[in-house]
């Protein structure tokens, strides 16, 4: 008998399912390793996972403003973001 599927936050990496995640993919390989991306357990997959799902502006990846809030959004994940005090 087959165990329960994981949840995806037990799955260390992730496979875009759409066209806007596979174009966001191509777009943000300029600036980050693929296989960081893929990995949401680095700064790199938290961001990539975050501006596709949660991010409340859910722009286009050709959009301009893509790359650089992706990179903010690393930076925010690499430094903790989630327990800042100000």
């Amino acid at each position: 008998v087959p165990s329960a599927v994981p949840s995806s936050s037990s799955v260390p990496s992730s496979v875009p399912s759409s066209e806007r995640d596979v174009v966001a993919l191509n777009i943000l390989s300029d600036v980050s390793d693929v296989s960081l991306l893929r990995d949401n357990t680095t700064p790199q997959g938290k961001a990539f996972e975050w501006i596709l799902d949660t991010d409340p502006l859910r722009l286009a990846p050709a959009d301009g403003s893509f790359v650089q809030r992706f990179v903010l959004a690393v930076f925010y994940f690499s430094t903790g973001g989630g327990s800042w005090d100000r």
